[in-house]
């Protein structure tokens, strides 16, 4: 199966922030965007929609970060969570994510569908980090705040 996972951000009073949701399934976990890609899409044609689809946001920039992501799932806390939901009754075996960060210069609140997300945060580096739950989205918001403050991400 191959998913995306996009940690939008923004620059507000000189320092970055992340958005971050609850999904209503997973209540426990706050996390980026994600989604799975549809028939002939590219990962970032996905990646782009699943943002507008889940928060109302079109990015100002977005990019693919070159990180390896693959993972069991019963590794991630999903588990039994997961069973069936994507893949009738067996566990999902292997996940490749595709990892992307995206700018949000829009100053509205996002729009999240009731039916998937329960709450959404805009927050720094560290609350972030607090509140995710799983290593792997942990991991990745380490590896994207520390190239957006070195400036390794080249924004347009």
């Amino acid at each position: 199966m191959i998913t995306v996972l996009v940690h939008p951000y923004r620059y507000k009073n000189g320092g970055l922030e992340y958005l971050l949701i609850k999904r209503k399934r997973v209540a426990y976990n706050w996390q980026g965007v994600t989604g799975s890609l549809e028939r002939n899409e590219t990962t970032e044609e996905c990646a782009i929609r699943e943002l507008f689809e889940e928060t109302g946001y079109i990015p100002a920039f977005i990019t693919s970060i070159n990180m390896p992501a693959d993972f069991y799932e019963g590794t991630e806390g999903k588990g039994e969570i997961w069973k069936g939901h994507y893949n009738g009754d067996s566990y999902i075996k292997l996940q490749k994510d595709t990892l992307f960060v995206a700018r949000i210069d829009q100053k509205k609140d996002p729009v999240l569908n009731p039916e998937e997300h329960t709450d959404w945060i805009w927050c720094k580096y560290g609350k972030a980090y607090e509140i995710i739950k799983w290593d792997l989205e942990k991991r990745f918001l380490r590896y994207i705040n520390n190239m957006l403050i070195t400036g390794e991400i080249k924004e347009n």
